[in-house]
């Protein structure tokens, strides 16, 4: 199955020094095109805030949860333990991907 991938180099610059952060770098990761999770995007948002619904945090989220479910069900999983879902957001993931 092919699968596309959206690109996003600025999005792959910030998992770079979110990784380099947190020393991370000895993970077998490596993203093509890969965008922060949302709550790192846009810090400060709760998960229920209206602000998901319309506007930059909207396009965001749904530019995000393209490019999550392109990528293959394995690379999540490295993928959610870089970005841990914050208290409030708990279950993101599963719900993501079962969308």
């Amino acid at each position: 199955m092919n699968r596309k991938t959206v690109e996003c180099p600025a999005g792959r610059s910030m998992l770079i020094r979110y990784m380099a952060s947190k020393k991370l770098d000895n993970l077998n990761f490596q993203p093509t095109g890969a965008l922060v999770a949302p709550w790192i995007k846009h810090s400060g948002v709760a998960r229920n805030d209206q602000a998901w619904q319309s506007g930059e945090h909207a396009e965001y989220l749904k530019k995000w949860l393209t490019w999550f479910r392109s990528i293959p069900a394995d690379a999540r999983t490295p993928y959610s333990r870089i970005f841990k879902e914050p208290a409030g957001w708990d279950g993101f993931y599963a719900e993501a991907a079962a969308i």
